[in-house]
């Protein structure tokens, strides 16, 4: 299944959209946006046209990181062949986890934004739909030289959407806090800074002399362990 955001599902606004699969639209977008195809062959990229800060002419080649899991790579090499096909290249690097996770002072690929895409694991909390602003997608979570601690390092900064977390992290009534949650989530998706590929599959081992496996049922997924629902 393809989630429609980070967020767990049981969060979601009922009229949240899922992203569709448009190439006549993606090519008409970059065209707009100056990144022009001057002979419609998938094995030249477009170039620049008019984009601010770019030399005109500057192709269109997105530097593309993920670890070295087998899935993540395999996932590179389908998302690089629907990218060709709109005239954007992109360079393939898998490199250890290590690299891509390291801090900001350490020249973490991620931390310090020096790519242009990535595929990585990164879990939602199953049971609350708090986000920990700023940490990971806050304004403030951006890493620099004097605050290298946050992680944010695609650098998406949404004051509305800081504040909406915040608020749901101390909103104790469920429907006004459910009510917030999902205009976070609203925001979140305006940002199009992520976009799910699948929901990672999390295994259990069941000792069935203490516990019945039928009872050890949605416990949650790596960091949000909760077994809020066994037994």
């Amino acid at each position: 299944e393809v989630p429609k955001s980070w967020y767990a599902a049981q969060f979601w606004p009922e009229d949240l959209p899922l992203d569709g699969y448009d190439v006549d639209l993606a090519n008409q977008l970059l065209t707009e946006a100056g990144w022009v195809d001057n002979d419609e062959n998938p094995a030249t990229p477009r170039v620049s046209s008019g984009v601010e800060g770019v030399t005109d002419g500057f192709p269109l080649v997105l530097r593309f990181y993920t670890t070295t899991r087998q899935i993540r790579m395999d996932y590179q090499t389908f998302i690089q062949e629907y990218l060709n096909e709109v005239g954007v290249q992109t360079l393939l690097t898998p490199v250890p986890a290590n690299l891509l996770f390291a801090d900001f002072l350490e020249n973490g690929i991620l931390d310090t934004g020096d790519f242009d895409l990535a595929i990585f694991a990164l879990s939602a909390g199953a049971l609350s739909p708090f986000a920990n602003a700023p940490e990971w997608f806050g304004c403030d979570g951006i890493p620099t030289a004097e605050k290298p601690n946050g992680n944010n390092g695609w650098g998406w900064c949404n004051p509305e959407w800081d504040r909406l977390d915040l608020e749901v992290g101390v909103t104790v009534d469920p429907t006004a806090r459910l009510e917030l949650a999902q205009e976070a989530v609203r925001q979140f998706y305006s940002g199009a800074h992520w976009h799910g590929l699948y929901l990672r599959a999390t295994w259990y081992a069941v000792n069935s002399a203490v516990v019945n496996p039928e009872s050890a049922r949605m416990v949650g997924t790596l960091s949000s362990n909760y077994f809020n629902m066994i037994e």
